[in-house]
């Protein structure tokens, strides 16, 4: 019995990570807005069964070097109680605790876990999601899979993300995520685990063939700072790397790993260099027409303008977690910005021309994590996660998920996925806790 539920914790943890990509949920009395809205997804109730059996089994264990993540978790809890809607600030403080318990159950259980296995799994995971990808902009459209895809994907649809190329409207690979950028995260969650597992373990080159379908998906994507991630963060690490092995004596592990070395090498570049000329005139399109009058960079500039006012008024404490949206709602300086900056991106709204009001799309968290933080937590919550993830990649043991984290970071200045969207998060606290292996 015993050997039994432990195998059957096991299956469910491989079967979480598996799902982190798909967004199966269910919708608690749908609001306009999906940022107020309750979400009960799949991966929690399967997270809610490995709690069970991690009890049962007793393999949770906190430790001293936890300290700053608990602080962080009081933080967010006390700010529930000064929240302007604490139902959302209770919604979002249970997702904060649920991602915690991931992050401490796989540090804690990692031999349990075993490394290469999550591996593995994250790697195909990642195959379905750029084989789906690909296809998703070969057609130009979703493929019709109900409960797989997030909804009916088509070209200058609303709320679906695409770019202008020759006056037609071109859709971004989405996968099983919410958004392209979201999949430009996994991909690169994919890529670097791929580089940990390729170099780590005994691999056939056969296995490439995924690192290849990763870089294209990602290029499909056209997510412009997660592809900049890529193509800074990935030549880099292979570089220390190479100097790492150099540093090793002159035996068979050695002259094994500069071969794998050189296979990676040769793959990024070559098929770097083949996703951009293939998709070139679309490339140019997305990334050379970047403009501060462009919606997308014009939104972020005034998300957060009215971040750091907020936190001018609450440096310290904050307005309470998950509340940026709620509280903008009703926030007098940003309807009264948040008209004129509509009204100048979309002039021919005549609802906006009679009225202030303002659609609920324009209503969304800052478009970066760090101001996010400081705005619905205070600088004490900013600091104190702060300190949390840089002792994380301080003693990291493993170079390439510190790599990965590093990107993450710096996806975050223009982001809020890894902090307000479940697949985002789970990323970001798998990819943390990873580190620690």
């Amino acid at each position: 019995m015993i050997k039994l539920m432990i195998k059957l914790e096991k299956f469910l943890f491989y079967v979480f990570i598996f799902l982190i990509p798909f967004q199966v949920r269910y919708v608690f009395n749908w609001q306009a807005n999906e940022w107020n809205n309750f979400f009960l997804y799949l991966s929690d109730i399967i997270l809610i069964g490995i709690f069970v059996f991690s009890i049962i089994n007793k393999r949770i264990k906190f430790k001293k070097q936890d300290i700053f993540l608990f602080l962080f978790l009081f933080i967010s809890f006390i700010s529930i109680f000064y929240s302007s809607n604490q139902s959302i600030a209770v919604f979002r403080f249970i997702k904060l605790l649920s991602y915690s318990f991931l992050y401490i159950y796989i540090v804690r259980n990692i031999k349990f876990l075993n490394l290469k296995n999550i591996l593995l799994i994250i790697f195909s995971s990642g195959i379905f999601q750029a084989v789906l990808g690909i296809l998703q902009f070969i057609k130009q459209s979703s493929l019709g899979l109900k409960f797989i895809e997030p909804g009916v994907l088509k070209p200058g649809a609303y709320n679906v993300a695409s770019f202008i190329f020759n006056d037609d409207k071109i859709l971004r690979a989405y996968g099983s995520l919410s958004h392209p950028n979201v999949l430009a995260g996994f991909m690169l969650l994919c890529i670097f685990c791929f580089l940990v597992l390729f170099l780590k373990f005994d691999f056939k080159k056969i296995y490439l063939i995924g690192f290849s379908l990763f870089i294209f998906t990602l290029f499909l994507t056209f997510s412009r700072t997660s592809l900049t991630v890529f193509l800074i963060l990935v030549p880099l690490y292979l570089l220390i790397k190479f100097f790492v092995i150099k540093k090793m004596g002159n035996n068979k592990e050695r002259r094994e790993l500069s071969k794998k070395l050189i296979s990676l090498f040769f793959v990024f570049l070559i098929i770097s260099i083949l996703s951009i000329l293939i998709l070139s005139p679309y490339l140019k399109a997305r990334f050379f027409t970047i403009s501060i009058n462009e919606e997308a960079v014009d939104l972020r500039f005034f998300y957060n303008k009215i971040a750091i006012e907020m936190i001018k008024q609450k440096p310290v404490i904050g307005i309470g977690i998950g509340n940026f949206v709620f509280h903008s709602q009703n926030y007098p300086v940003y309807l009264k910005a948040g008209v004129n900056m509509i009204k100048s991106i979309e002039p021919t709204l005549e609802k906006l021309k009679n009225n202030d009001s303002i659609p609920d799309w324009a209503y969304q968290p800052v478009h970066n994590i760090y101001l996010l933080i400081a705005t619905e937590l205070g600088i004490i919550g900013l600091i104190l996660i702060g300190i949390f993830v840089l002792k994380t990649l301080i003693k990291t043991k493993t170079l390439g998920f510190a790599f990965l984290i590093i990107g993450f970071l710096i996806i975050s200045l223009n982001d809020h996925y890894f902090y307000t969207l479940n697949s985002g998060a789970l990323m970001f606290w798998l990819g943390l806790s990873l580190c620690n292996t």
